[in-house]
């Protein structure tokens, strides 16, 4: 139970996330700074890493990476399109609310996506669920591209199947 696989790894996570935040290498700060990762971790890590729900890709590290990537470039491709929509002088949006079928199966890839969704300017995930997803778009160009996602493709490959 203190050395499981989950423990370590949350406990890594936790303190990188204490040093990121603390900024400081001193030898109190880093010795606090493990031991509370390690304590939260035991504590918590049966609660948030449930082996049932745990999706069997969680070790495809190259494909998370790709997905990292490619959302990288779909947000700054978005910002582009969104300042020209905003810039221009006639300010041709058509809001709209579309209810996209859902194609992830895993609880952990239907939130990445929702949230992907959302961090791309012009649309906004409102619902999320098994069957579908609601979402708010702020132009019909913007809806029409949307099947061809290359973020949501990334997340399929990420489960491990291919779309």
């Amino acid at each position: 139970m203190f050395f499981s696989k989950d423990v370590l790894g949350m406990t890594i996570i936790l303190y990188i996330f204490w040093l990121l935040i603390s900024w400081s290498l001193h030898w109190v700060n880093l010795l606090l700074g493990f031991t509370f990762a390690f304590f939260v971790a035991i504590f918590m890590a049966p609660e948030i890493i449930k082996k049932e729900e745990r999706p069997p890709f969680i070790a495809r590290g190259f494909f998370f990476l790709r997905f990292v990537f490619i959302l990288i470039r779909e947000i700054i491709k978005a910002n582009i399109q969104v300042v020209q929509i905003v810039l221009s002088p006639k300010l041709n949006i058509t809001p709209q609310f579309v209810e996209v079928k859902q194609v992830m199966r895993y609880p952990v890839t239907q939130v990445l996506w929702g949230n992907s969704i959302t961090l791309t300017p012009g649309t906004l995930t409102i619902d999320v669920d098994d069957k579908k997803i609601l979402i708010h778009f702020l132009t019909g160009d913007l809806v029409s591209h949307f099947p061809d996602n290359p973020v949501g493709k990334a997340l399929v490959e990420f489960e491990g199947r291919s779309k």
